[in-house]
């Protein structure tokens, strides 16, 4: 491999690197009940105001809260 090819394979894996620093955008842990129950019907259900992160449409739901 000339000097050419590993310029461009450092330069390729420098690229994809950021990928990787991104994917921690991705976890799902929104709050502990909803964890607990593995999001099941997170998005349907509008217990709290964590709902709003699923369904904002749900916060009608809402009761107790102004």
């Amino acid at each position: 491999m000339n000097r050419y090819g590993k310029i461009c394979a450092l330069t390729a894996l420098m690229g994809f690197s950021n990928y990787a620093i991104a994917a921690s955008f991705q976890i799902q842990e929104q709050n502990a009940k909803d964890l607990g129950t593995a999001y099941a019907g997170a998005g349907s259900l509008g217990e709290d105001a964590s709902t709003n992160f699923y369904n904002p449409a749900a916060l009608t739901e809402v009761t107790g809260y102004n």
